[in-house]
């Protein structure tokens, strides 16, 4: 067997997310403009908006207004771009799994998990995950400042705050690409990684990946040499010892996290560590 390539996962990701966080910088603020001149057009009165039924009807229209904005914005394009770096970790899944644990996948075993993680991604940023970490919030801030006939400027002054990237923070649009999109690739990752676990009945995880100056205490932790003397390496009857130590001293863990999902959720929100499947047998 070829020597496993343990950073390349790592890297199709991180290319993809440098490549994701380009696209939207220049996005955002397409999508921001269009928005904001399509809120100046509210009716006024001294400045304050009125509690007209032209105003309220524009209330409701904002979420066919928005779809036209993400469209000309290249939202929607960026979305469709995306989802080929499933086609990539697939690929490389199939070569790992083959090197690293001498499993020779098929595309008939990764394909579920490659819809599934498509599916998944699309829900989180064209559909649901949209409208609640994007559009509603907008919607609600409009419905609030017209029935109470606020004033316009405050309305759009509010808005800006949460919609504008900034040093000190991401807007709404950047903060949901962001987290959706990380979270998206690594667990499409680590559900191929519990299936083969399960499949040919692997009795370790090896979890492996970079420590950073702000590191979880958990990932640090697993990262290092534990009682094989192979760092990273886990036998799968601890996990429920090591996630209990994780949620009693570490930080960020994903509450639905059991020794079956770990492979998908890792050390919690955002983890940037990977969890292989193995058998102990292998490092003995």
């Amino acid at each position: 067997m070829a020597a496993p390539n343990f950073n390349k996962a790592n890297q199709i990701i991180d290319a993809a997310l440098d490549e994701l966080k380009k696209r939207i910088s220049i996005i955002e603020p397409r999508f921001n403009k269009q928005l904001l001149e399509w809120l100046r057009k509210y009716d006024t009165s001294s400045g304050n908006l009125s509690k007209s039924e032209r105003n309220k009807e524009r209330v409701f229209k904002f979420q066919k207004a928005a779809d036209r904005f993400l469209l000309k914005s290249g939202y929607y394009k960026m979305v469709d771009d995306f989802l080929v770096n499933f086609d990539q970790l697939q690929d490389n899944q199939q070569k790992f799994q083959l090197d690293f644990n001498g499993v020779d996948l098929n595309k008939s075993f990764l394909n579920p998990f490659k819809r599934w993680a498509i599916a998944e991604t699309t829900n989180n940023l064209t559909k649901q995950g949209l409208d609640i970490a994007l559009l509603r919030p907008i919607q609600d801030e409009m419905f609030t400042s017209v029935n109470q006939g606020g004033s316009l400027k405050d309305m759009i002054n509010s808005l800006e705050k949460v919609l504008v990237t900034s040093d000190e923070r991401n807007g709404l649009m950047k903060r949901l690409v962001t987290q959706a999109s990380r979270d998206a690739l690594g667990q499409y990752n680590g559900k191929v990684n519990e299936a083969v676990r399960k499949t040919y009945k692997m009795d370790a995880i090896l979890y492996v990946g970079s420590l950073v100056k702000d590191s979880r205490s958990q990932c640090k932790r697993w990262t290092g040499e534990g009682e094989f003397g192979v760092n990273g390496l886990i036998a799968f009857d601890n996990l429920q010892k090591e996630i209990n130590w994780a949620f009693n001293n570490g930080q960020g863990m994903i509450p639905a996290t059991t020794p079956e999902t770990f492979t998908a959720f890792r050390g919690g929100y955002n983890c940037r560590h990977t969890a292989y499947p193995t058998r102990l047998e292998n490092f003995r």
